[in-house]
């Protein structure tokens, strides 16, 4: 079922985003293209006023990233159906 599968995978997503994407995607070091793991599974994100760089706070910035993890593996799984 497309449906059962786009909401699996919404939950899948939300958890790897929250434990070690966002860290990957937004560490401060790393090499060029990948980050650091400084933000696993959220260390230090409540200790921040805001996010560098904008005026919103560090967990709704990561909520926003996540929207398109997320809409990306439903495109993905989506498409497999097809």
């Amino acid at each position: 079922n497309t449906m059962m599968m786009s909401l699996i995978s919404m939950g899948v997503v939300s958890m790897t985003w929250m434990l070690a994407g966002f860290s990957l995607a937004f560490g401060d070091g790393g090499g060029k293209i990948i980050g650091d793991l400084n933000y696993f599974g959220m260390m230090g994100m409540l200790d921040m006023d805001v996010w560098d760089g904008t005026t919103l706070p560090p967990l709704v910035f990561v909520v926003f990233q996540m929207t398109f993890a997320v809409i990306g593996c439903a495109i993905i799984s989506g498409s497999i159906v097809e």
